[in-house]
């Protein structure tokens, strides 16, 4: 799925919600963030400490509807954020 469609698919619903799995850096979940104006949910999943830095990232710049899921060492999941 691409943040175009991503975006579409937001305008369409009142409350979207989008799993992106893999979060690197969060240039995408800022993106994704944007397109949702603070309705629905975005849940984001990757590797411990990348996740959290995105959420604080997010919430810098006034997006307070993403929760976030880490990994523990390949295993295990925990959620933050929210």
């Amino acid at each position: 799925m691409t943040v175009q469609t991503v975006k579409e698919f937001a305008e369409r619903n009142p409350y979207p919600v989008v799993a992106e799995i893999g979060v690197g850096v969060g240039a995408t979940s800022v993106e994704l963030a944007r397109a949702f104006g603070n309705r629905g949910e975005l849940h984001l999943f990757d590797f411990e400490g990348r996740v959290s830095r995105v959420i604080k990232d997010l919430e810098q710049l006034g997006f307070r509807n993403a929760i976030g899921y880490e990994n523990w060492k390949r295993h295990g999941v925990a959620a933050i954020g929210r």
